[in-house]
């Protein structure tokens, strides 16, 4: 015991995130689009699925959340889960502590998912989901090359919660419907595709009945982001809600 003792050394963290400093930690970010307002039914989708992706999640794993408005994508918070109970080192841990700092930690998720869900009360004037996404992807990038110059490995996932009509004053899904394969050939398209290499995403495709009556949702709108997330490189995933 004494011969462990010594040889044991806390893993250094940082204070404002608790996130470790001196080793690698997954990634993953929870985007909500508020530029549209939830219908109840959206509102509890987004609620369960974070909350279950949380808890099922390992300690140590950063979990950032962001709210979608039309000035972009704002920080509602970033930090490193506590370890879970059954990670914890019975010889150095307190159960007892550990459970409580997990506890904690769960209660401010459901403060910040509460946060993401009960923004909007009336529709955005713009909806920039593609700049969003792109200085995400720059973002990781960014995390990417410092991995591989340390040697580093991560899983990084995002899990966007939209409608995913873009509407900006370079491109507007409300506007006008194309194929991706005609976008990506625009300048605007250097601004809104960025490289999310080899990261999930899984995207809840909240319907608007009245996107959806307008034909601005459906078969060709889906296809045309199923095109952009490939062209970016991910692992794309969508869930229509």
């Amino acid at each position: 015991m004494l011969a462990a003792a010594l040889l044991y050394e806390p893993d250094r963290v940082d204070p404002e995130t608790g996130c470790s400093l001196s080793k690698p930690y997954d990634w993953a970010v929870f985007m909500v689009d508020a530029t549209d307002p939830l219908s109840a039914s959206q509102a509890a989708t987004v609620q369960r699925e974070i909350q279950q992706r949380v808890a099922a999640s390992a300690g140590g794993v950063r979990l950032r959340f962001l709210n979608l408005s039309e000035d972009g994508a704002s920080l509602v918070s970033d930090t490193c889960k506590p370890q879970n109970e059954d990670e914890a080192d019975p010889l150095f841990d307190s159960q007892v502590l550990t459970r409580r700092a997990l506890q904690r930690f769960l209660t401010r998720v459901e403060d910040s998912t509460k946060e993401l869900i009960g923004t909007t009360d009336a529709p955005a004037t713009m909806t920039p989901l593609m700049e969003s996404l792109s200085d995400l992807g720059t973002e990781i990038s960014s995390i990417r090359r410092q991995d591989l110059e340390k040697g580093w490995t991560r899983d990084i996932s995002v899990t966007l919660f939209s409608d995913l009509l873009q509407h900006t004053s370079g491109f507007s899904q409300y506007e006008e419907q194309v194929r991706f394969q005609d976008f990506a050939g625009r300048p605007y398209a250097l601004r809104g595709v960025s490289s999310l290499d080899r990261v999930r995403v899984h995207v809840f495709y909240l319907i608007r009945p009245t996107a959806l009556e307008r034909g601005l949702q459906g078969e060709s709108h889906k296809s045309f982001w199923v095109d952009y997330f490939s062209a970016t490189g991910a692992l794309f995933r969508l869930t229509p809600t």
